[in-house]
């Protein structure tokens, strides 16, 4: 996958709360904000490679789509532990199309200070009878 750049990031807060989970923009992220209200459980749609400027760095990481919302979540070094572990496997193409629970920790830091964000969870996957 080519990086891609990243463009203006929209603010879901407002949508999400008010019930709307369609964004029409794939460059928007989930912030901790955003899921501070309660736990959202949606079904990985992909993975994108993105590059983010931030006008003192630039980096590139992976951010993960979801089907019920246009808007992702990048994975930093944290979440991607957590989404190794919650998934059991290190293969991309075996998550698409399992759910997967995006929380709020208020616990997480960056650096020495606890400034919360998102935190990714196991899901309940029910098996079809």
């Amino acid at each position: 996958m080519g990086d891609e750049q990243e463009s203006k990031m929209e603010d879901l807060t407002e949508l999400l709360s008010a019930g709307a989970l369609t964004n029409p923009s794939e460059n928007a992220l989930l912030k901790g904000d955003d899921v501070k209200g309660g736990d959202m459980t949606m079904t990985i749609r992909g993975f994108k490679k993105r590059r983010f400027d931030d006008g003192k760095k630039v980096e590139t990481a992976w951010v993960m789509f979801f089907e019920e919302i246009d808007a992702g979540v990048k994975l930093n070094q944290s979440r991607q532990a957590q989404l190794l572990e919650v998934m059991g496997t290190n293969e991309m193409s075996n998550m698409v199309g399992r759910p997967i629970t995006v929380g709020y920790d208020p616990d997480i830091k960056f650096g020495v200070k606890k400034v919360g964000g998102i935190c990714l969870k196991r899901a309940e996957e029910t098996l079809a009878l």
